[in-house]
């Protein structure tokens, strides 16, 4: 063996020489194509944050803007200080990569949704159990317009839901059924609540008249639809201190792995290559 190194030192020592001026000029060369290659897709994945980030600007948007609907009590997304917009939170929806990256979120805010739904399921049950009380005393509920037969007008409800709201906040009634007064019509007598615009039924009769005051006095003094108003306020409350408190946390996060890119160790925005279709083609 030390003949053969003997024998054969100059080339050895050229093709280590050889080897040495590669790696000097290689490695520097790979070094830098490495940082290249890392700062492209640190870019990339930060871009695909951006746009994930803007997605979830609708879902926390819609999470802290829920508010209940006047007067039903349905839950909706209501935008502007006069609410003069408003949609259904089931509008808001969240892509496949959205909830690859923010699974527990993506969660939450399906959640929410689902009980929003639920809530207003039930508030629609509420207002058909209220119609069915009417018609079972005898009175059918009807639209607005003027009738040949005695009814109870839709916005009635509307009414009844405003004095159980009322009294749920422990407020005086409004407004107040003992103040219903009769509006002479060609064919009968309209029945109005004071300060309320619209009226709240048709009467054919002076009997109808007293017919109609006495059964919208007798349901909104149930006890028991006082108490499924009062259930169904409370559920309004906590869905919109929910959706508030959702949007205020997520919100939090998104600043952070913003603020501290791509996130502090145990929040990190990470590339997944096998859950998100975008992460696979960063």
């Amino acid at each position: 063996m030390k003949e053969f190194f003997a024998a054969h030192a100059v080339e050895l020592g050229i093709i280590i020489t050889s080897i040495t001026a590669i790696g000097v000029f290689v490695g520097p060369w790979l070094a830098s194509w490495w940082e290249r290659k890392k700062v492209e897709q640190n870019r990339k994945l930060r871009a695909h944050f951006q746009e994930l980030r803007r997605e979830a600007e609708l879902v926390m948007s819609s999470a802290s803007n829920l508010a209940p609907m006047a007067p039903d009590l349905s839950i909706v997304v209501a935008v502007g200080s006069q609410a003069v917009t408003t949609s259904d939170i089931e509008q808001a929806k969240v892509s496949a990569s959205f909830e690859a990256h923010f699974p527990e979120r993506a969660k939450r805010f399906g959640t929410l949704k689902q009980e929003a739904g639920e809530h207003n399921t039930n508030c629609e049950n509420f207002r058909r159990k209220i119609v069915t009380d009417f018609r079972e005393k005898g009175i059918p509920v009807e639209e607005y317009s003027p009738r040949d037969f005695c009814c109870i007008y839709e916005q009635a409800i509307d009414a009844l839901l405003n004095i159980w709201r009322e009294l749920a906040k422990n407020k005086p009634r409004w407004p107040d059924f003992q103040q219903i007064y009769s509006v002479q019509a060609d064919s009968g007598y309209f029945l109005r609540a004071q300060h309320w615009a619209s009226a709240l039924a048709f009467a054919k009769t002076e009997d109808d008249v007293k017919k109609c005051k006495l059964v919208l006095n007798e349901i909104a003094d149930d006890i028991g639809n006082q108490a499924e108003a009062a259930k169904v306020l409370d559920s309004v409350n906590k869905l919109v201190k929910k959706g508030r408190e959702f949007a205020n946390e997520f919100s939090a996060k998104l600043d952070e792995i913003d603020k501290y890119w791509p996130g502090k160790k145990t929040d990190k925005f990470k590339r997944l290559r096998k859950t998100c279709q975008t992460c696979k083609e960063l």
